[in-house]
């Protein structure tokens, strides 16, 4: 066989066998989703199965699975930075077609930000915005030398401080 056949033959091959589900008697898949308290989507969350110390990353979309071995008791641990750790405890087979774990939120400070100006009236405005660039409602903003060194966000994560005169 000639050296482009058998790339060609191997390309098919794998392809073939990638195409073909694979089963193993007592083995499943438990599918998820991993929310937020607004029931947004957490990218990239970390789901590991115990026993068994399978792992796997969340999708974009919050969704996974991952395969189980044999039926009993499990607990799924899920984190992500930024939330709270859950742990789940699940029993196979399971009855839903999915299952949906929602992560509470950790408090957030954010970096600070350094402004220096000159001039006699000056007045900052701007939005505090989160990941999914939507505005974030009572955030505290610290100004050191404003009027009012702390201010809140509005309801459109608006937020403005004035020079203390």
């Amino acid at each position: 066989m000639s050296v482009p056949a058998r790339i060609a033959y191997a390309a098919f091959t794998a392809a073939f066998l990638a195409a073909t589900p694979y089963s193993v008697q007592g083995q499943g898949t438990l599918r998820g989703r991993v929310i937020d308290e607004a029931r947004r989507p957490v990218s990239y969350a970390q789901v590991e199965l115990h026993p068994g110390d399978r792992r796997v990353v969340a999708v974009e979309s919050g969704d996974f699975s991952i395969a189980v071995d044999a039926n009993g008791t499990y607990e799924l641990r899920v984190r992500r930075i930024g939330y709270e750790p859950a742990r789940v405890a699940v029993r196979i087979p399971f009855d839903e077609p999915s299952l949906t774990i929602t992560l509470t939120s950790l408090p957030r400070v954010l970096d600070s930000v350094r402004i220096r100006e000159r001039g006699p009236i000056v007045r900052f405005t701007g939005i505090v915005l989160d990941d999914f660039d939507q505005p974030v409602v009572d955030a505290q903003v610290i100004a050191a030398g404003a009027a009012d060194p702390a201010v809140r966000t509005d309801s459109a994560g608006h937020f403005r401080l004035a020079k203390a005169q």
